[in-house]
């Protein structure tokens, strides 16, 4: 992973929320991007790899987190 995901997945798990047993996040592209210090677009191709990798899922404009990142994150 390069650093903007490496600090994508910090901010993820930082202003995650638990729901039964799951990780989720419930914050925009922009929002996540002003976090991180960068731009939405960058934000939305972290987004779209995590995705396309199955570490995370989106459901009703909410990311979950999946078990996998979980892992990757105690890591980090």
């Amino acid at each position: 992973m390069d650093n903007l995901t490496h600090r994508l997945v910090r901010i993820l798990f930082e202003v995650s929320k638990k729901n039964n047993n799951k990780l989720y996040v419930k914050l925009t592209h922009n929002q996540l991007a002003n976090r991180a210090s960068t731009t939405r677009e960058s934000v939305s191709r972290v987004i779209s790899e995590l995705r396309k990798n199955g570490l995370i899922h989106i459901h009703d404009h909410e990311i979950e987190l999946d078990n996998t990142l979980i892992e990757i994150h105690s890591q980090l």
